[in-house]
């Protein structure tokens, strides 16, 4: 009864365990679904900065083809200019004519290139401070995406390790489980040896037993010897859980044998 005692706990035991490492395959294969899912959304952040990051180039490369665009022109605007001067009629008596002298001219020429530099300057410096203004965002933007991705990558490889140290864990538990599952059974063979060796010991006392009664009540008058010897073989046989035909077979072949 102990040893019955013992297994059916040591099983209760097993399946308890046996449930913490079903629900333990669970939530690991949970944990696997929502790292893969994190995986591929973070994939998909990566993908979108890398296209924001090829629209910024390109916004920056067109800025500094505009840049170079205009002073382009204004060296060609300059350079115009000062043609334009040059080809200016040198005839004081043609100036004259016109109501205008050499000096005058001049002075209004330089006058309207003063204004060109100072406008073709200004929109350099509005265009290189739109480039220094881009670039810092550009890096900025560059700079908040790899620590955005950094952390990602960070809390990934969190995930990762966990996901490894679960599957040790799971593993460990799996050969414990079926370490425990052997003895269980080891145990549980050795309690049904050890039982079949008690009802064989049992038997062949009660053998032995419905040899002596068979002896004492054939020796006796006025019983009735069958009728005794079915009570016996039916009580001996609710004890052992043998075929009838075992104890009843046992006196026969004993009284045969004092016949004889």
């Amino acid at each position: 009864m102990g040893r019955e005692r013992n297994l059916h706990s040591l099983a209760a035991e097993l399946e308890s365990r046996l449930c913490m490492v079903e629900q333990r395959e669970r939530e690991c294969a949970e944990f696997a679904t929502a790292l893969e899912e994190r995986d591929q959304h973070h994939w998909a952040k990566v993908k979108s900065f890398q296209r924001s990051k090829a629209l910024f180039e390109a916004g920056l490369a067109a800025s500094k083809k505009t840049v170079r665009a205009e002073l382009q022109h204004s060296r060609y605007t300059e350079d115009s200019l000062t043609e334009y001067l040059d080809d200016v009629p040198g005839t004081d008596g043609l100036l004259l004519a016109r109501g205008c002298d050499l000096g005058l001219k001049t002075r209004c020429m330089e006058h309207v290139l003063l204004l060109q530099r100072d406008e073709c300057a200004a929109r350099v410096n509005l265009l290189a401070a739109e480039i220094e203004e881009r670039g810092s965002l550009l890096c900025s933007f560059f700079r908040a995406s790899t620590t955005h991705l950094n952390r990602l990558l960070a809390e990934q490889q969190e995930r990762e390790r966990q996901l490894h140290r679960a599957e040790d864990l799971l593993c460990l538990q799996q050969v414990d489980l079926a370490g425990r599952m052997r003895k269980a059974m080891d145990l549980q063979q050795d309690s049904y040896a050890h039982a079949e060796m008690q009802r064989k010991v049992l038997a062949l006392q009660c053998r032995r037993v419905v040899r002596s009664v068979g002896d004492v009540v054939g020796s006796l008058s006025g019983i009735d010897v069958e009728a005794v010897m079915l009570e016996l073989e039916s009580r001996i046989q609710g004890i052992l859980r043998v075929p009838s035909s075992d104890a009843s077979n046992e006196y026969g072949m004993h009284k045969a044998a004092g016949e004889s």
